[in-house]
């Protein structure tokens, strides 16, 4: 029985990892505890481009609704670190560090 149970958990994740969904001509993953860091920080800085000019916005905003809490708190943590060295650098000149929340997380705006 637990062998059934592993392998159905396993083909579920398999097919949740790849699963890609087509939206406003870009391609949008579905969002697992079994994404990779990588992917992750692909999906936050193509998702930066929705934000609104003058919005403000921390990295958890630019994942749909439940998709954050499915990553695990360590790649939260190395993701926050990605994003704002993305934002130091090849996207200086498009968006603003402001301050943290009280939660320790960066707030940032669209210029």
């Amino acid at each position: 029985m637990l062998d059934i149970v592993a392998t159905m958990r396993y083909t579920i994740d398999a097919v949740a990892t790849s699963y890609m969904l087509h939206l406003k001509g870009g391609i949008k993953m579905l969002i697992t505890s079994t994404t990779t860091l990588q992917e992750l920080f692909d999906h936050a800085c193509s998702s930066v481009n929705e934000v609104l000019p003058d919005e403000k916005f921390l990295v958890k905003d630019l994942f749909k609704g439940i998709e954050w809490n499915r990553i695990p708190k360590g790649f939260r943590t190395k993701l926050g670190s990605m994003f704002l060295n993305y934002i130091k650098g090849e996207a200086s000149t498009r968006f603003e560090i402001l301050n943290k929340t009280p939660q320790n997380q960066q707030i940032y705006r669209n210029r």
